[in-house]
């Protein structure tokens, strides 16, 4: 019997319900767990306890914002040597460079609000390893 894949749970942090519905229609559309966090603090919280194949990382959040959250978790991670958690960046300050700075940040990802369904989608997939059902 095979476990449960735990490298398909995903978490969400991001601190504004209506897009936290969007991504949580998403992610069950593509048959996928996932948990949510507030905010960063509240994202290391559970990223340290739980086991997840990814992370979708809102950028503008209280409390600790994700690049901040995304260092703390790439350090942790060496620290411990662990596996490195795919980390997707989502902002709605679109700016020239952001993407650079989510990228300089550790994240593996980059993705727009609003979010664009397929790109999200597409991204999760390179990121998973999934092919497309």
């Amino acid at each position: 019997t095979a476990a449960p894949d735990e490298s398909k749970r995903i978490l969400i942090v991001e601190d504004y319900e209506g897009n936290v519905v969007i991504l949580s229609y998403i992610l069950d559309q593509m048959g996928l767990e996932f948990d949510v966090a507030q905010n960063g603090v509240e994202a290391l919280q559970k990223w340290s306890s739980d086991n997840y194949g990814l992370i979708l990382m809102d950028i503008q959040m209280p409390q600790m914002d994700g690049f901040t959250a995304t260092g703390k978790i790439r350090e942790t991670e060496k620290d411990k040597q662990l596996i490195e958690t795919p980390i997707i960046g989502m902002t709605a300050h679109a700016l020239i460079g952001d993407k650079q700075k989510c990228l300089d940040a550790g994240m593996n990802a980059y993705v727009p609000k609003p979010i664009n369904e397929n790109d999200l989608r597409e991204e999760i997939r390179k990121l998973l390893n999934i092919s497309e059902a």
